[in-house]
């Protein structure tokens, strides 16, 4: 009982967070993802903990929709937010190899969670080739053939 109180003060209190900008809960929820924002962020503008905003983006079902949509259309801010570290090294003097190193790590972590938040668009693809031994097998056998019977073709009649 304690516990459905806890969480109906902390959906109340996120729900008047929303309010105060102008904005239902579900809408704040992906408008903040979508723009590539954390849930650690958006829990810590509304005074809740993460754990507490997590347990209502899983358990309050509007939130839940809003997250993984958020989510989703927030991979492409990461990807471009990839783009944006590696033009700033392109302009910038005095360039280290440190300065190199530290990009290359960060593009790498937004890479990786623009494929866990839109997998379908940014993760990894897996490429499978079938390859049928029998048929390939039987394809060996039948080229000869058609090639006797276009010289046999090509030869004239006797």
């Amino acid at each position: 009982m304690l516990r459905k109180k806890f969480f109906e003060a902390m959906l109340l209190k996120f729900e008047t967070h929303a309010e105060s900008l102008g904005m239902e809960g579900d809408e704040l929820i992906y408008r903040h993802l979508a723009n590539g924002g954390t849930i650690t962020a958006l829990a810590k503008d509304a005074g809740i903990e993460r754990s507490t905003m997590s347990k209502l983006l899983t358990m309050h079902p509007p939130y839940t929709i809003a997250r993984d949509e958020g989510r989703k259309d927030g991979a492409e801010a990461l990807a471009d937010d990839t783009r944006e570290i590696l033009d700033s090294l392109v302009s910038k003097e005095g360039l280290t190899s440190a300065d190199v190193s530290l990009a290359k790590e960060r593009v790498q972590n937004l890479k990786w969670h623009a494929g866990v938040n839109n997998p379908d668009r940014f993760g990894k693809q897996d490429q499978k080739v079938t390859v049928n031994i029998g048929e390939l097998h039987l394809e060996a056998l039948r080229k000869p053939m058609r090639v006797i019977n276009e010289v046999a073709k090509a030869l004239p009649d006797e």
